[in-house]
């Protein structure tokens, strides 16, 4: 038996991680929340995933080693790396806490234009 499930608005918010080598940009990351409660803020929901993932970074023997591994300064990129690993794990303690989704795009900047850059080609 297949049964519906109703149409659900999911809010979502985006965080922007920079990674930079002196002055130059060399990666974006932008990690996005979702949740199908409106009264979670962008804040509250990036506690609830900090939280859950210091959860994970304590209490498991992957987490540990992760921890130890980024010499105590795990950050987007270790996240990044064992995101599959760490969502396994992760998965129902979102959800109960109000994340149903969690996305992480990596984009490496091989070439960085200013955001004013004028796209239209004069002729």
């Amino acid at each position: 038996m297949i049964r519906s499930i109703p149409y659900r608005h999911v809010y979502s918010h985006e965080f922007v991680f920079t990674r930079r080598d002196g002055l130059k940009l060399t990666t974006l990351a932008t990690l996005t929340l979702g949740t199908f409660r409106k009264n979670l803020d962008r804040y509250a929901l990036l506690k609830i995933f900090r939280g859950v993932l210091s959860k994970w970074l304590r209490e498991t023997p992957e987490g540990q080693r992760a921890w130890k591994d980024s010499c105590h300064t795990f950050n987007i990129g270790d996240y990044a790396l064992l995101e599959d690993t760490i969502k396994r794990w992760c998965f129902e303690r979102f959800r109960k806490r109000g994340i149903v989704a969690v996305d992480l795009d990596l984009v490496p900047v091989v070439e960085e234009y200013d955001y004013d850059w004028v796209l239209r080609v004069l002729r």
